[in-house]
């Protein structure tokens, strides 16, 4: 079994990024890329995505502004938050919209994602679903993307393997689909509505396991079959506070297989793709 080292490619990754914006900049005579989050209330499981987002986007050399409220919003702060977009020093700004926005505001999550590709580096509005389904130029939602990426790296060819896609969000399991399917591989699609057990049968078919149910511990390490690498998106908390993932290492650890931690996994994968977005966005997409 072994804990694969997201974070020693994540490191790399920065790097270049950093190196890259710093080249562009020059040449350009242009300032470091800007970028605004728009956040309304206090989810903590958002509040540290967007926490590390600061974080590591400020790192690469990109000026990240955090724009929030709490959720005792009125419809005057509301209108102060989002319309912010229109003025000047917004108009040709990347930003993102965190989700999701207290059930209140659930409502808004369209109108609020009804953002032009170009500047939709989440890559979650309408008009970017249309054309990356379509194969447009858009950017790749991030976790997706990220996930992507990261197989490249450790397979020098996913060309005909197989993964199982335990997810179908628009987040992860949709385009996540879409680019496994465009690196030809075999990809099958289930979700946590599938019996447990189900899942488990068909395991040992698959090379690769990306699994996002969100349970913690939902499966076992003993469960995952030998040569298998498990991709573990499914970020939670338990009843201590811990964040955990769907895989659990057991005492009983189970066959020679490769995963993914939680945390320092998936979601350092997300935040990278998403310092990808913006360096893209702010300097051209094929920059």
């Amino acid at each position: 079994m072994e804990k694969l080292d997201v974070m020693e490619y994540v490191a790399k990754e920065y790097e270049k990024i950093a190196n890259k914006i710093s080249i562009l900049s020059s040449e350009n005579k242009q300032n470091k890329p800007f970028f605004a989050i728009f956040q309304i209330g206090n989810d903590p499981a958002s509040n540290k995505y967007v926490a590390n987002k600061l974080k590591k986007l400020d790192s690469v050399g990109i000026d990240v502004r955090l724009f929030k409220r709490g959720e005792k919003t009125d419809e005057i702060s509301l209108y102060d938050l989002f319309c912010k977009k229109s003025d000047l020093e917004f108009e040709e700004v990347p930003y993102m919209v965190q989700l999701p926005l207290p059930k209140e505001y659930e409502e808004l999550t369209n109108s609020l994602t009804s953002i032009s590709w170009e500047l939709d580096v989440d890559g979650l509005g309408i008009s970017s679903k249309e054309r990356f389904y379509t194969n447009q130029k858009s950017f790749i939602p991030c976790t997706a993307r990220g996930i992507r990426d990261y197989m490249k790296y450790i397979d020098s060819s996913l060309e005909g393997k197989s993964v199982l896609i335990i997810n179908r969000s628009d987040l992860v399991g949709k385009p996540l689909q879409k680019l496994l399917l465009d690196e030809n591989m075999l990809v099958s699609v289930a979700h946590s509505k599938i019996p447990k057990e189900k899942l488990l049968d068909v395991f040992d078919k698959y090379d690769y396991i990306v699994s996002g149910i969100g349970i913690p511990g939902y499966f076992k390490s003993e469960d995952i079959p030998k040569g298998c690498t498990f991709i573990d998106v499914g970020i939670s908390f338990n009843d201590k506070g811990k964040m955990c993932g769907d895989l659990e290492i057991t005492e009983n650890k189970g066959d020679d297989f490769k995963y993914t931690p939680v945390p320092n996994g998936v979601g350092q994968l997300t935040v990278l793709s998403l310092a990808k977005n913006v360096m893209e966005a702010y300097y051209g997409i094929n920059n």
